[in-house]
């Protein structure tokens, strides 16, 4: 017969697994550990508060009062950007408001002279308010370290930052800037089951704030029959072949499960054609965001 103790390890390693995987088992790992903690004795109670972190280091060897400030702001300001649209969606505003930062609090740790660590503060969960599901603050630090390039060479970078929405793109742009001033940073992601570890040159700064500079986002829509050949799930990343096209770009968040179910597919792929101008009028080659997909067959209801 199952205890109390191993009762609390199956929920515990339940929660752990899910908590990042995507928002619905999520949710429902955050339900099951609040009804285990209601009827649990209090010395047997799960503990809900984060763990999540990203580490923040510059190659420079210290960091003065003002970098500290700089690098704080900034980053605040990116997890706050991606906050806002992993809770509004397309509906998410292009300028910050105060609610976005209460939305996704970060607070500053670590010792004197050392790494910067910005730990999620307390938030709601990202879906509906049930305690212990994972917070805006959690997914947005998540999110933030799994879009930054993993090396100095990453392949698909300007794709995803030109299929980005505002709110991200305004993000990763924070986020070159403190890597231009620093001469580079490393940034590790600690407290999930997702702990990576991100580096931004100086190089790659300068190419996502040149990318980010053109001043007009032209948006099409396209509907598209072809085969979801692959998702990179952590970047949020899609792979569809149309014919003889091999198309890819960004997923919205809501849309990672419907995705997962359909890869190896044939479907029905909306997609928003995203081409940036400048204000020369010179244009940077198409991104896509992936806004809808269903199986072939299938009638919008």
């Amino acid at each position: 017969m199952t205890d109390v103790a191993d009762l609390r390890r199956m929920v515990g390693d339940a929660w752990t697994d899910a908590r990042e995987g995507d928002a619905l088992a999520a949710l429902s790992a955050g339900g099951l550990l609040t009804v285990f903690n209601r009827l649990a004795p209090h010395g047997f109670r799960l503990s809900t508060a984060s763990e999540v972190s990203l580490t923040v280091a510059g190659s420079r060897t210290s960091l003065t009062g003002r970098d500290v400030a700089m690098v704080v702001d900034r980053f605040s300001r990116a997890v706050a950007s991606i906050g806002q649209e992993l809770t509004l969606g397309s509906a998410a505003f292009r300028q910050l408001r105060p609610a976005d930062y209460d939305r996704a609090p970060v607070f500053l740790s670590g010792t004197p002279g050392g790494p910067l660590v910005l730990s999620a503060g307390p938030s709601s969960p990202i879906l509906g308010t049930i305690p212990g599901g994972p917070s805006v603050a959690e997914r947005a630090l998540t999110r933030l370290a799994n879009l930054l390039p993993a090396s100095g060479h990453d392949p698909t970078l300007a794709s995803r930052v030109l299929s980005s929405r505002p709110p991200t793109a305004r993000a990763m742009n924070e986020i070159a800037l403190v890597a231009k001033k620093l001469e580079g940073i490393v940034v590790s992601l600690r407290g999930t089951n997702e702990d990576t570890t991100a580096t931004v040159a100086t190089e790659q700064a300068a190419a996502i704030t040149e990318l980010l500079a053109d001043v007009r986002e032209d948006v099409t829509t396209q509907h598209l029959t072809g085969q979801l050949d692959g998702m990179r799930f952590r970047r949020r990343e899609f792979f569809l072949t149309v014919g003889e096209r091999d198309i890819s770009g960004s997923v919205d968040e809501f849309l990672v499960p419907t995705v997962r179910a359909l890869l190896d597919q044939q479907v029905v792929a909306t997609l928003e054609r995203v081409v940036r101008r400048s204000s020369a009028g010179s244009a940077q080659r198409p991104a896509y965001r992936l806004v809808d997909v269903r199986p072939l067959g299938q009638l919008e209801l």
